[in-house]
Formats: structure tokens, sequence, C-alpha cells
């Protein structure tokens, strides 16, 4: 790519640059329990999640939340692994999300 391509591409880059990082800070990726109570108590009570903590893979967790974010949950794609990761590790009644 030649400079005055790169040149008019810029403002396109940037901008995909601030969207990508915006969209991916809004919730760090980790998978914590801040990030599972503000996801997914948005739309219901923790208390169906805890209920199946420690019953549910890593793989169930993830088919879970895409059917949330499909039905309009604030997740973003970067963030479902790491949260169906977190939420498959997590004991039932653990205090730092079913309080």
């Amino acid at each position: 790519m030649n400079s005055r391509k790169l040149l008019h591409a810029a403002p396109a880059l940037l901008s995909a640059a601030v969207v990508f990082g915006f969209g991916m800070g809004a919730a760090s990726g980790n998978g914590s329990a801040d990030e599972v109570r503000r996801a997914c108590n948005s739309c219901h009570s923790l208390k169906r999640v805890c209920a199946l903590l420690g019953e549910r893979t890593e793989a169930g967790w993830d088919l879970s939340i895409r059917n949330m974010v499909a039905r309009g949950a604030l997740v973003t794609t970067g963030n479902i692994k790491p949260m169906a990761r977190y939420l498959a590790g997590v004991e039932q009644d653990d205090p730092a999300l079913c309080d």
C-alpha cells in the first residue's frame, strides 16, 4: 500500500481502532464477577445464574451467553469465552457472585 492510499485509509483505520478499543474496554474480558453481574443482572436475577454454577460446562455457559446476547445482553464477542470460562469455574453460591 503506498503512502497516499494509507493516508486516505488512516481515518477509517483510526475509527475502527477506537470503536474496537472502546468495545473491548467496556468490559476487560477477564470474565470477572463484576462483568457477569453487570451483563446478567441487567435482565434477570443472578439467582438464575447461581443455580447453575457447578452444573454447566464452559461450552454450556458459552451457548447460554450467546443466546442472551442474541436477546440483547450487552456482552462483546471478545468477552463471551472469558465469561463462560469464569462461570464454569465458579462454585455454586460463590460469594463473589452470589451474595
